[in-house]
């Protein structure tokens, strides 16, 4: 068993997520939108064509179509993707992809130099192997797998486990919340769903 310190903030904001479940409204709902920049319960659908849009944007800002990647936060309004630079293998980059404008920002850089050798190989998965119909179709399926009632999806992540064995793969996890509950069902890249952890 390996620890994947590159997931770790990603980790310790969805913990947040569930942590703060008993939170009253705007005081969860500020401090995670703090944890996940980006998240958020606007209008706007994780649809195919807004998620194919998004990483199109980026493709192009990138510079190239194929290349690896370690992260993907999508929610209603954005679409954002950790980036390593098929220039410079040691970077990694996070690029933003934004609804209202329709466009990607300059990349932020991300800083990896906590993580332990070989972590960012070993975080790191395809751009190729993103689907955007399979990750929309995770989004549709998510809220009737997590249980809930009257759940609604919130955002999506991709990424490697934050603890992770031989032969885990990269997964899609899509948050979802409702009146009574909060659920985080996962699915393989390729759709397939995953056993509940």
């Amino acid at each position: 068993m390996s620890l994947r310190p590159i997931a770790f903030t990603a980790g310790l904001a969805l913990t947040a997520a569930v942590v703060l479940t008993g939170c009253s409204g705007k005081s969860a709902t500020s401090i995670i939108e703090k944890a996940i920049p980006g998240h958020s319960d606007g209008s706007g659908a994780m649809d195919a064509d807004f998620i194919g849009s998004g990483f199109k944007a980026i493709d192009n800002k990138v510079g190239a179509s194929q290349y690896g990647v370690i992260m993907v936060m999508i929610s209603p309004q954005r679409v954002a993707m950790r980036v390593v630079d098929p220039k410079k293998p040691a970077n990694v980059d996070e690029y933003d992809y934004r609804r209202d404008s329709g466009s990607v920002g300059d990349p932020t850089p991300v800083d990896i130099s906590g993580s332990e050798p070989g972590a960012l190989e070993e975080n790191t998965f395809q751009r190729a192997d993103l689907q955007p119909a399979v990750i929309a179709q995770a989004v549709t399926d998510a809220p009737k797998a997590s249980g809930i009632d009257e759940a609604t999806a919130q955002s999506v992540t991709i990424t490697y486990p934050l603890v992770a064995n031989q032969g885990d793969q990269p997964y899609i996890q899509v948050d979802v919340k409702g009146p009574r509950g909060t659920g985080f069902p996962r699915y393989s890249l390729q759709g397939n769903p995953l056993p509940k952890k």
